[in-house]
């Protein structure tokens, strides 16, 4: 048996503990350490050295072992068996610890601060305490909805005093629209009845002249007539011509007629006389 060379076997076990290596294969990691130049008792006494136990046991892996074909000359190494699990050390189970321990914390907490209090048997100063809360928020919402009540109460009256003056103001304003209208109406009556005055009166004018001229005109032709049976009169008898010598008759009786139209006409009359007046 070869000598087994001690630095070969710290470096096959160091480099066996890696845990990238310890990731691959038994057949693999073997491999390397035989390319490496390590002989097989070399490479068994790392990988026993690895595990802390009897490399030929359950845990440990043989190397493979040549095995004589049919033919001569050729050799079929056999396949080894899969590396055992990995074993915890202390800090996995320190991390499960730590990790079930934070669980177990909060939890506790949880269950202190939501689901005690709930559970918990009120004592009597508590029991007594929330009546007098709930008394209070009964006589503070007592008190709201009086106040709300009042206001309104106080909003319903001024809503019906504001109706009641509305409903005056318009019927005020309806009775003015009446007399307005009952107005309007009378002066349109009014209007007409003055129209139609205006009217007959402008219809009787002309015939009120029509007739004060035609009256006017008789008058005259009667005082027209007068008058010459006067004159007549006048010229028949001599006794009056001979008492009134220096009156002229023509121009006197002229005079007369004139002086009777002017009267009738509202002119001042005029009378001519002789130079000589009848003492």
């Amino acid at each position: 048996m070869a000598s087994i060379r001690e630095e070969s076997v710290l470096g096959a076990v160091n480099f066996l503990k890696d845990p990238k290596v310890q990731k691959s294969t038994l057949q693999s990691r073997v491999s390397f350490l035989e390319s490496k130049g390590l002989t097989s008792e070399e490479i068994e006494e790392a990988l026993r050295r690895v595990k802390g136990g009897d490399p030929f046991n359950a845990t440990t892996v043989a190397p493979p072992q040549p095995i004589q074909g049919v033919n001569p000359g050729q050799v079929i190494y056999a396949q080894p068996p899969a590396p055992p699990p990995a074993k915890s050390d202390w800090r996995d189970y320190f991390i499960a610890a730590v990790l079930f321990g934070g669980i177990g914390y909060a939890i506790g907490a949880v269950v202190k601060k939501y689901l005690l209090p709930l559970l918990k048997t009120p004592t009597a100063n508590e029991l007594e305490s929330d009546k007098q809360a709930l008394s209070d928020q009964f006589t503070f919402t007592s008190e709201r909805l009086d106040s709300v009540k009042t206001d309104a109460n106080i909003v319903r009256r001024n809503i019906e005093e504001t109706s009641l003056s509305v409903k005056e103001a318009l019927e005020s304003l309806d009775t003015v629209l009446k007399d307005l209208k009952q107005q309007e109406i009378k002066r349109d009556i009014d209007i007409k009845s003055l129209q139609e005055e205006v009217k007959t009166i402008h219809e009787l004018i002309p015939k009120i002249l029509e007739k004060s001229k035609d009256s006017q005109n008789q008058a005259l032709a009667d005082l027209q007539t007068e008058l010459k049976s006067l004159r007549s009169l006048i010229i028949n008898r001599p006794n009056l011509t001979t008492s009134f010598p220096n009156v002229t008759t023509g121009a006197s009786f002229d005079g007369i007629f004139d002086n009777s139209i002017g009267e009738t006409n509202g002119a001042k009359p005029v009378v001519e006389a002789s130079s000589d007046s009848i003492s």
